[in-house]
């Protein structure tokens, strides 16, 4: 939804938008009810994830007692008891019988018996024609068990199962007894769903059932079995589903009814229960959690541990949930549910008057919720006022999804609130979409030398961040990797803008001698950042083509610095060559800080004999040199001023007795600890104020062997 920012917004551009958008308005909702009645499969798929919302919140309620419906289920147990499926079929017919003697209002098989049973007498006879004279004998004084369970089917109302199929490979059950149906309003043949033939029952079996039924659940695209057909169409022929026929069966109904109305399905009739139905025929199932009081094991029955009366006037469905046999389906309530068991949902929805509606005006009804939602927006957005615009989407949501949510507890009718409610807030974007471009405009025409400025002071920052991005790189790196065990260099720089007048360096004399600068150039910005790098490749060359003397070098860069200096630019800097073989140092201070050697145990000491004025500020003066020793364990700290004059918001220098007292604490640490914890106390003392100067650390440590 909108925020409200963006409502004043759509209410201030005024003018011709304000009624201009309500034509377009009318353009998307047009195409938006076109798509509808196109129906494409994303928006069949959303409308039903949002039905199934409604039975996922509130599913229907099964009542265990009295049961009209049973399970008999050959699950896991009795396979284990009785042997692997398919059982020979004069056991299943044993299973008939001890149904049967409860007299069950009718018996319905959620399994085909296509193949003739592979245990019987005869078939043993066939495929073992060597058995001895008196085996074969006995054998043939034996009943077909089809036969016998043809017997047991004959003495009760029994439903068999009939597996529908497509394509030029189905079958064709030559002996089956279609059940009777009658048309209401008109001929609903054409409007089932097709098949072309159908797995059937051995015909010895067929021609003695009292019905026949369709067991196929057809689960949705996505897997979820939401309806069931009612109803389908085999060839010429009409075939009910199974709950239909158990029912038509076990009222001793003649039909069945197909009701036709406004050229669709409506119902399918069976006595005096109704069955809603779509257009197609098929029929949405309310489903319910699974439900264990449903089942009763079959080996229970066939030990007659089933008390007397258990299934008298029920209707008994005979299915299995064993693994491997049992058809496994989703539904809108949960994962996993056997085939049977929707077919049991079904029987019991249907004699509780519980089916779920969706009758062919649903369509209609949410095309006109569309239009009606769609129009307020289009009437009461642009005149309300700013703070009362988001509150008729609100309310339209509210009173769509209200709405449908009522339709379904109230009257078990299935109402998709999801078309009318994103109608209403398409629209509602479009609306606030063109609100919003016509704010852009005035806009654009009020801030073009603002954006022109703006562009200018991106491209300047653009080529600081690229100036500051080379200076850096111009740098060694702050964590090098030297390949020795006996030396560790940490280096920080923090510009105070975005390039600064610092720089650290350092490289190798030779195998032993490290040569080490740190400096801070007067002034700030660019041309600090120029002369730093003047000062550093200077140092450089000096270094490396001297060889020795800190002092010597300082002098040599201090020569070519301060020749011709019409911008009297000088830069202080700290300088020095240490040698790893014996720790000493020979350095030279051009009015720079002075250096800080930071020892475990110990107060830390400073290096600050020698030196000379800044380079570039005297021409011809001699450096005098300084000499220290750095032992294994100590670390050299060299800093910049902007360390030591670090401020605070309350004006209050770090100085330098902090860092003396920090490196105190701190001696024994590597260098990277070292110099991370003085930066990282700079930075508690500063608590956000703005660096005056720019910031620079390089720590040199020699570890402990």
């Amino acid at each position: 939804m909108p925020t409200l920012t963006a409502s004043r917004a759509l209410l201030a551009g005024g003018g011709l938008a304000r009624w201009g958008g309500r034509p377009v308005g009318l353009l998307i909702l047009a195409l938006l009810l076109l798509l509808r009645l196109l129906d494409p499969a994303p928006l069949v798929a959303l409308r039903l994830r949002v039905l199934d919302a409604y039975q996922g919140l509130l599913p229907r309620r099964a009542d265990e007692r009295p049961s009209p419906v049973l399970i008999v289920d050959i699950d896991e147990e009795s396979l284990a008891r009785h042997g692997q499926w398919p059982w020979p079929r004069d056991r299943v017919a044993v299973l008939v019988d001890r149904i049967a003697a409860q007299g069950p209002a009718a018996i319905g098989f959620d399994i085909l018996f296509a193949e003739p049973d592979s245990h019987s007498p005869e078939q043993l006879l066939d495929r073992h024609p060597d058995l001895a004279p008196a085996v074969r004998d006995a054998l043939a004084q034996l009943p077909p068990y089809d036969a016998q369970l043809a017997l047991s089917l004959s003495k009760t109302r029994a439903v068999l199962g009939v597996g529908p199929q497509v394509g030029t490979e189905a079958g064709e059950c030559r002996v089956l007894r279609r059940p009777p149906v009658r048309m209401e309003g008109g001929d609903a043949t054409q409007l089932l769903s097709r098949f072309d033939g159908a797995v059937c029952s051995l015909d010895a079996l067929t021609v003695v059932a009292a019905g026949h039924a369709s067991i196929g659940t057809t689960p949705e695209p996505d897997g979820v079995v939401r309806r069931v057909p009612a109803a389908i169409r085999v060839g010429d022929a009409v075939l009910p589903c199974l709950a239909v026929e158990m029912l038509r069966v076990g009222l001793g109904a003649p039909t069945f009814t197909l009701s036709m109305q406004d050229g669709a399905i409506a119902a399918v009739g069976v006595g005096p229960y109704r069955l809603p139905t779509e257009a197609d025929g098929r029929a949405w199932v309310p489903h319910t959690v699974h439900q264990p009081w449903r089942f009763v094991p079959a080996h229970e029955v066939l030990a007659g541990k089933i008390p007397d009366g258990r299934f008298r006037g029920r209707l008994v469905l005979v299915g299995t949930t064993a693994l491997g046999l049992g058809d496994l389906n989703a539904t809108p309530v949960v994962d996993k549910m056997y085939g049977v068991e929707i077919h049991a949902e079904m029987l019991e929805a249907i004699l509780a008057d519980a089916m779920l509606r969706r009758p062919a005006w649903a369509a209609r009804i949410e095309l006109f919720a569309a239009a009606v939602a769609a129009f307020l927006i289009l009437m009461l957005g642009p005149v309300l006022a700013p703070r009362w615009v988001p509150l008729p989407l609100a309310a339209i949501v509210l009173a769509i999804a209200g709405g449908g949510w009522g339709a379904y507890r109230a009257g078990r009718l299935l109402l998709d609130p999801s078309f009318p409610i994103g109608a209403a807030a398409v629209v509602f974007t479009a609306m606030l979409a063109m609100r919003l471009s016509e704010v852009d405009r005035n806009r654009q025409r009020i801030a073009a030398e603002l954006r022109a400025q703006r562009e200018q002071a991106l491209r300047l920052e653009g080529e600081m961040a690229a100036a500051r991005d080379i200076q850096m790189r111009m740098l060694p790196p702050a964590e090098p990797e030297t390949g020795r065990p006996d030396l560790e260099i940490r280096a920080w720089v923090a510009p105070a803008r975005e390039v600064g007048g610092d720089l650290y360096d350092f490289l190798f004399l030779d195998r032993d001698r490290l040569f080490f600068a740190v400096g801070d150039v007067s002034g700030k910005g660019v041309p600090a950042a120029l002369f730093m790098s003047l000062t550093q490749a200077l140092c450089r060359s000096a270094a490396l083509r001297l060889g020795s003397g800190a002092e010597v070098i300082l002098q040599d860069v201090n020569e070519s610095l301060a020749r011709d200096n019409e911008a009297m630019m000088f830069v202080t800097l700290f300088a020095g060559i240490l040698d790893l073989a014996n720790g000493q140092i020979d350095y030279c201070s051009a009015g720079h800080e002075a250096a800080w050697i930071a020892r475990p145990s110990l107060p830390p000491r400073r290096l600050a004999e020698g030196g000379g004025p800044p380079l570039g500020a005297v021409q011809g003066f001699t450096y005098v040199a300084g000499r220290g020793q750095l032992e294994p364990g100590e670390c050299l700290l060299i800093l910049t001023d902007g360390v030591t004059e670090a401020r605070n918001p309350a004006g209050d220098l770090y100085g330098s007795a902090r860092i003396a007292e920090l490196l105190e604490s701190l001696g024994a640490a590597p260098a990277a600890e070292l110099l991370g914890g003085v930066r990282a106390d700079v930075e508690r003392f500063a608590a956000g104020a703005e660096p005056a100067d720019d910031l620079t650390l390089l720590a040199i440590r020699r570890p402990t062997a």
